[in-house]
């Protein structure tokens, strides 16, 4: 059975530990970006910047993600991301609000 393309990329994801840096060679660690929903209408960039600041993460930003044209929803919608020191933070559920949805974004090819 074939794995949907998301699900088939984080199966075969390593991360490095190790030290090469011996050989000039120096990974740079990825920042977490995620797309959060389920959040009031009158939710704004700033607004969640920085609740997710009080929470403490460091470098978020916050881009709301406008309906297509001809429609509407009755919910936000942002992609947020921060640095990535702060990934445990930003994957904990108490960081943030009470019923909003947070999920990996996804990179599509172009």
């Amino acid at each position: 059975m074939k794995q949907p393309a998301n699900k088939a990329n984080k199966a075969n994801r390593l991360v490095g530990k190790g030290s090469a840096t011996n050989l000039g060679v120096h990974g740079v660690p990825r920042h977490p970006v995620g797309y959060v929903s389920q959040l009031h209408i009158d939710t704004t960039d700033s607004g969640l910047k920085s609740s997710l600041e009080r929470a403490g993460m460091k470098e978020v930003q916050c881009y709301r993600i406008e309906p297509k044209a001809g429609k509407t929803y009755k919910t936000a919608a942002f992609r947020v991301s921060c640095d990535h020191a702060c990934a445990k933070i930003f994957y904990n559920e108490d960081s943030w609000p009470a019923g909003c949805e947070l999920q990996d974004w996804i990179f599509y090819r172009k």
